[in-house]
């Protein structure tokens, strides 16, 4: 993900390295996953002008639902999220570290069970998020 080097913050690049290594997202560990999205959490809560909104991050999430729920597992449609992500990053500097992740999880969902981890990926992400920002949301009071 060299085209993301530079913009991402340190536990997604570190997280990414891991991804690289494996060949289907169902060999990750959900405890490295659980350790990452919360290290990651603290990364984004710390930069508050920079913060992704819970808003955001849950539109991601609920795309990527909508297709775990479905039946069947085609795997076409994660492709065709590509461009509707990399727009909303575009738009949104803040979502780099989300589809930076994507685009590498991406070859490696290829069954239901691998679109499962990915699914937990993002829920572990949005909830450490929204848990950092209560933390920090108390701390102001």
């Amino acid at each position: 993900m060299s085209e993301f080097r530079g913009y991402l913050h340190k536990p997604t690049e570190d997280f990414l390295e891991k991804i690289k290594n494996i060949s289907s997202l169902k060999e990750l560990k959900p405890e490295k996953i659980n350790e990452f999205a919360s290290n990651l959490a603290k990364d984004l809560i710390k930069e508050i002008r920079e913060d992704i909104t819970t808003t955001q991050l849950r539109k991601v999430y609920g795309e990527i639902k909508r297709l775990q729920r479905e039946e069947t597992f085609d795997e076409k449609k994660l492709y065709i999220l590509d461009p509707r992500l990399a727009y909303a990053t575009a738009r949104e500097k803040k979502l780099n570290d989300i589809y930076a992740i994507f685009k590498e999880c991406l070859p490696k969902i290829k069954e239901k069970p691998d679109l499962n981890m990915f699914t937990y990926i993002l829920e572990a992400i949005v909830a450490y998020h929204k848990y950092e920002k209560a933390l920090k949301g108390k701390e102001g009071e």
